[in-house]
């Protein structure tokens, strides 16, 4: 956070975190050093075997100038994922990942 905070920016990154009983892959979103919030990964591929399907629903942050829109990895592949964040306001969308299907992933635009 106090990178973000001296930097003056906004930071979306990814994490793995447990939550009482469960274990969620999340982006976590910090601006101007302040915590903003997370999305818990709803579309799950093989990770499903350690983690749990997320239960916040996707999830747009209003940042004053913009309105940022957050999902990660898997989530790219389902174009509701984008539709969803799109009709909740979002002006920009946030996609940390580490995109390792060869040949399908480098499709995704």
């Amino acid at each position: 956070m106090e990178h973000s905070r001296e930097a003056n920016k906004t930071i979306v990154a990814g994490l793995a975190k447990r939550f009482d009983d469960k274990i969620f892959n999340f982006p976590v979103v910090v601006s101007n050093g302040q915590f903003i919030g997370v999305y818990r990964k709803i579309h799950l591929y093989k990770e499903k075997l350690w983690f749990s399907v997320g239960d916040t629903g996707f999830r747009v942050f209003d940042l004053r100038h913009f309105k940022l829109g957050v999902m990660i990895w898997f989530d790219w592949f389902f174009p509701e994922s984008a539709r969803v964040l799109a009709l909740e306001g979002a002006d920009v969308m946030a996609h940390p990942s580490n995109l390792v299907l060869p040949g399908l992933c480098q499709k995704a635009s």
